[in-house]
């Protein structure tokens, strides 16, 4: 069953949906520009990008896509003549994702009411196919051999953007198109940020690394985190990676299709708080990711919904104090109907250079 076969067994309740999203619109069309509008009805769909666009996409997309040349303000005015020759009454749009100018310009589609699918399509995006997890493997590979080719070259006086730039070098040269997202590289008490920037604090003896990132291969991301340290890290550090590492194994060894999202959660969250890190651990246990690096499912507090099969999610607990350091561990796994499959193999203990 085709993508759009998905979306409209799942939303029996419109007529036609318009895309406007980069990752929505790549996924139902398999064709990547940076301007195009997407509708798609159940008899029809519709493909409206600008000249720079029109060979190329007449070419890739003419056997499933009607392809039209023409600018933005042509686009609406085409899918309302398309909605009413037609007879269709609802259009779905991407509620979670559309700026408040394209919306305005939507909402004067006459005729038409408008209908919220942005769950809808994240739900039928996290379930990945074949293809997808295929690219998903081979990105996770990638970011495995990367952060391996670099370590020699961690050496004492280099900077975090030193080790952030040689590290997506190397996944590039691997065969990724570039990182799936802003690779983090924190040294020392930095490391207590969970999102800190790279700069040119340079790297001392003693001082723990925490390493976050992905690449990109064919369009899908991978994500991952581990902790290095110059010598032999600080005790209290070692405590606090010994709690994170425990946590990560109870959350991937109980994690599996048909547990929530909150329950897994709690697994890794439970333990942090029984050794006394439950206030340090302050974001979610993990998030989904393909397209995008974050997409859903989350795995998280708040997600009641189930975790299915074939959906790919991150696991990745994690404990900040300042003044002292953090210590996050993260992996991308595939769920599984029996548990995981776990696609990064570096090691999870503390990398000592």
């Amino acid at each position: 069953m085709g993508n759009i076969e998905k979306f409209f067994n799942l939303n029996t309740d419109v007529d036609a949906v318009v895309l406007l999203n980069d990752s929505n619109r790549f996924y139902f069309t398999r064709y990547d520009s940076s301007f195009g509008i997407v509708l798609i009805t159940k008899n029809s769909n519709w493909f409206i990008t600008d000249p720079r666009y029109s060979d190329e996409a007449e070419k890739n997309l003419s056997n499933q896509f009607n392809v039209v040349v023409g600018t933005f303000d042509y686009a609406i005015e085409l899918i309302q003549s398309i909605m009413a020759d037609n007879g269709l009454k609802t259009l779905g749009y991407e509620d979670e994702t559309i700026s408040h100018k394209d919306f305005l310009a939507v909402n004067k589609i006459k005729g038409v009411e408008l209908v919220p699918v942005s769950q809808k399509l994240s739900s039928i995006r996290a379930i990945k196919s074949d293809e997808e997890l295929d690219n998903i493997r081979r990105a996770a590979q990638i970011s495995d051999k990367a952060l391996l080719s670099i370590q020699k070259k961690i050496k004492q006086g280099v900077t975090e953007r030193d080790v952030l730039a040689e590290l997506e070098y190397q996944m590039r040269l691997l065969g990724a198109s570039g990182p799936a997202f802003d690779t983090i590289v924190a040294f020392g008490k930095k490391t207590a940020y969970p999102h800190a920037h790279s700069g040119d604090v340079k790297l001392e003896k003693g001082n723990v690394i925490l390493i976050d990132f992905g690449a990109k291969y064919n369009y899908y991301c991978s994500d991952m985190t581990r902790i290095l340290s110059l010598g032999e890290p600080d005790p209290q550090i070692k405590a606090i990676h010994s709690a994170v590492l425990t946590a990560q194994q109870y959350a991937l060894s109980g994690m599996k299709a048909g547990l929530t999202g909150r329950e897994v959660d709690s697994f890794a969250r439970e333990y942090l708080k029984s050794c006394g890190y439950g206030n340090y651990f302050n974001h979610s246990l993990g998030h989904g990711l393909g397209l995008e690096i974050h997409e859903g499912p989350a795995v998280s507090a708040k997600n009641y919904d189930e975790l299915q099969e074939n959906m790919v999610v991150t696991c990745e607990p994690g404990v900040y104090i300042d003044g002292i350091g953090g210590v996050r561990i993260e992996d991308t796994v595939i769920v599984t109907n029996n548990g995981i499959e776990l696609l990064n193999s570096v090691s999870k203990e503390i990398i000592i250079l």
